[in-house]
């Protein structure tokens, strides 16, 4: 009886490994490729031996920086870290501040609405694509880093509901002792909560960097034809369809460096902090 328990618990691990194998493959195979074809040295993705490139070469991520003749990568570069760092800290300010409003103090009409908040946030934000240009067209705000900036951090308060719980899970009895030496409110958030909340506020961070960096819709809709004004999003999603010359394959190495390229920021974030964002998550004072 014992050696069929451990068989089928071999059998078990053997099974999960497996899958786990599969799964990584599938995740992992289109990033291979992708770095593979970015150092395609002949230019097209069509000219690779297989899976790897018959030439291997930096020349990709020089035209990069160098060719203007079809795109401007490192405007767009800097149009999107921009656009990235200003929305970070609105987005940050606003979805703190509102989830510590909501964990900490009570008023009329407060669970009427974190039910609508929650009920909103169920739907994906490109359905107000719509309603949020005409707003801007009747502005005159079209066109404009500032306006994709506005759209973003406008957002961000909906998106409290997770550092509302990280503050609710924060013991009282500091909050309580600051008051009573006669702390306000905002010494209180500043002093107390926040240097506690350190792992909710990293991961906030980071989310509202990495949402801005990426993005494409919002960021197509609002900055419209004008290259000067672009994202890397939108630009090399231009370069995957040929840059306006036809020909798809043309710059898809191309496409394929400067996607490695935007990549790395959000990873070297991620993973030099991440500590900041394991670090003591069930919150500060226990008992």
């Amino acid at each position: 009886m014992r050696k069929k328990v451990k068989l089928g618990k071999i059998m078990d691990t053997i099974g999960a490994n497996i899958a786990v194998i599969i799964i990584t493959a599938v995740w992992i195979f289109p990033l291979i490729w992708l770095f593979a074809t970015a150092f395609n040295g002949q230019g097209t993705m069509y000219d690779q031996k297989g899976f790897f490139p018959r030439v291997w070469s930096l020349k990709n991520f020089k035209d990069l920086f160098t060719d203007t003749s079809y795109y401007i990568y490192p405007k767009w570069l800097i149009n999107t870290l921009y656009v990235a760092v200003i929305s970070c800290i609105g987005s940050t300010y606003m979805n703190i501040v509102t989830a510590y409003s909501m964990s900490r103090f009570r008023f009329k009409g407060r669970k009427t609405m974190m039910k609508g908040t929650l009920i909103i946030g169920m739907f994906p934000g490109f359905m107000a694509m719509v309603a949020v240009y005409l707003i801007l067209m009747m502005f005159n705000l079209l066109g404009n880093l500032n306006s994709l900036v506005i759209v973003y951090v406008a957002g961000a308060g909906l998106g409290f509901l997770v550092a509302k719980g990280f503050f609710d899970t924060i013991n009282s009895s500091m909050e309580e002792a600051a008051r009573i030496d006669g702390a306000n409110n905002l010494q209180v958030f500043t002093k107390i909560m926040l240097p506690n909340a350190k792992p909710i506020l990293v991961y906030t961070s980071l989310m509202a960097f990495a949402a801005p960096w990426s993005d494409y819709i919002f960021a197509k809709m609002i900055l419209g034809p004008n290259r000067d004004n672009w994202t890397v999003a939108i630009g090399l999603m231009e370069m995957a369809g040929g840059a306006g010359t036809g020909d798809i394959s043309q710059f898809f190495s191309r496409f394929a460096a400067g996607s490695m390229l935007i990549s790395v920021p959000i990873t070297i974030l991620f993973i030099s902090l991440q500590k900041y964002i394991t670090l003591n998550l069930g919150g500060s004072v226990k008992g």
